[in-house]
């Protein structure tokens, strides 16, 4: 089920670079940063930040997608020990599974 956590959070970052270039976004200073940065290089995370701050995406999947980027940090092994209250179940894949249809609906539409 690991497997299926990690790779929903790689389409909804793909899908977020889609959306963002596609908008005309190729640099992007987020306030924590000093300069800007190319969005190609972005993270899961800062590439969240950027659809939210340029209304992309909708409050409710920002926060979706912020749980589900968790789940995908469970491939590190020293974070899967560190949050053993995070378990990579078929109850937790499916759930995943649910929010990221959802979350591919909003993005491509």
């Amino acid at each position: 089920y690991k497997a299926s956590l990690v790779l929903s959070g790689s389409i909804i970052e793909t899908l977020l670079l889609y959306k963002i270039t596609d908008k005309g976004i190729k640099k992007y200073k987020l306030p924590n940063m000093n300069k800007n940065k190319q969005v190609i290089n972005m993270g899961l995370s800062e590439l969240l930040e950027v659809a939210k701050t340029e209304d992309l995406i909708e409050s409710q999947t920002y926060h979706i997608s912020h749980f589900i980027r968790n789940y995908r940090n469970l491939i590190h092994p020293g974070v899967e020990q560190r949050k053993k209250a995070i378990e990579a179940s078929k109850r937790n894949a499916l759930r995943a599974w649910e929010f990221l249809i959802d979350i591919i609906k909003e993005i491509l539409t």
